[in-house]
Order: structure tokens, then C-alpha cells, then sequence
């Protein structure tokens, strides 16, 4: 029917809206790509970071006996204090917090494990606020100098598995 309308025609179709449509779809892609980049970042922001870690960690450790585990386990207590404090550093205490929250669960290690994780984020966030980062272009080496020293001081608070263990909850006991 493609009559006049101004003829008086009320049974003339109506072309259809595609305007409606593509912004329903434009706004569900952008939601989606949306998620998808929220749910993405943490997890590259994690992979950049470990190579970040891993870089500083064997600089640092120099020619240090390099036996796997024990090297294993003090990097991995390294990595977790140093991205912590990274996180920190650049998005704030409570945002590496809860990335750190994030990581660990994600990661689904043993209690114990994860026990020992979090107080090295925790203490990763602790030392990043004694860092000076404001025009200062070092400042992830500051932050690694400063973590790998306190990390080896006999009065240390950094948890390093099977090597310095700290009182772990007794949800944890059976693991």
C-alpha cells in the first residue's frame, strides 16, 4: 500500500525504524566489548607485571645460589608483594586490593598458599606507600630495591613458603 497519508489513507505501512535497532545493537556490542576488556585487563595487567617482577627479581638476586625451589618460592613471594605495590602505586590501595582478592581466588591455590599470597600483597601495598613515585621515572626499581631488601631481613613480615612461615588460620589446618 503505498497510498498518500495525506489522502487520508490510514492503512498505509510505515517504513520500518532501523535507527532503533542499530542503537540496540551498537549499545549491546559495547556493553559486551565493555566486559570483555574489564574481565581481560586484570588478567594482562597480571601477566605484565609477573614479567616485570621476574625482570627486577633476577637483577636483584644476582648470583645468589639459584637451588629452583628456594628461588621459586622467594620470587613467587616477590612477585606478589611487587605487583601488589605496583597496583598500588598506580591505581590506589583499595583498587590492588582488591585485584590481589581477585588473583587469588582465580588462581584457586591451597589455603596455606593463598594465606601466604595475601600477606605478601598486603605487605607489597604497605612498603609502595613509603615510595617516593611523584616525578620520579625509577620508581618501579625503587619499589623492587625496597621489597627484595626487606624481604631478606631477619625481622621480616614476608611470608615465604616452607621457608618463613606465618600463623595461618585454622580454616587452613587441613590443607
Amino acid at each position: 500500500m503505498n497510498a498518500d497519508p495525506a489522502a487520508g489513507n490510514k492503512n498505509v505501512s510505515q517504513p520500518v525504524r532501523f535507527g532503533a535497532v542499530k542503537a540496540w545493537t551498537a549499545k549491546w556490542v559495547f556493553s559486551a566489548l565493555a566486559v570483555l576488556i574489564l574481565l581481560a585487563t586484570p588478567f594482562l595487567a597480571v601477566a605484565t607485571l609477573d614479567v616485570m617482577a621476574k625482570s627486577h627479581f633476577d637483577r636483584l638476586e644476582g648470583g645468589r645460589d639459584k637451588h629452583k625451589l628456594i628461588h621459586w618460592v622467594r620470587y613467587d613471594t616477590f612477585k606478589h608483594a611487587y605487583a601488589s605495590g605496583v597496583m598500588t602505586i598506580l591505581f590506589g590501595d583499595r583498587v590492588a586490593e582488591a585485584s590481589g582478592l581477585l588473583v587469588e581466588w582465580v588462581e584457586q591455590n591451597s589455603c596455606v598458599g593463598r594465606e601466604h599470597d595475601l600477606i605478601n600483597n598486603a605487605l607489597g601495598r604497605q612498603w609502595a606507600q613509603v615510595i617516593e613515585h611523584e616525578d620520579n621515572k625509577h620508581w618501579r626499581r625503587d619499589l623492587a630495591n625496597l621489597l627484595h631488601s626487606r624481604m631478606d631481613q631477619p625481622d621480616s613480615a614476608f611470608s615465604i613458603l616452607n621457608v618463613k612461615n606465618p600463623p595461618i588460620p585454622e580454616n587452613c589446618r587441613s590443607d
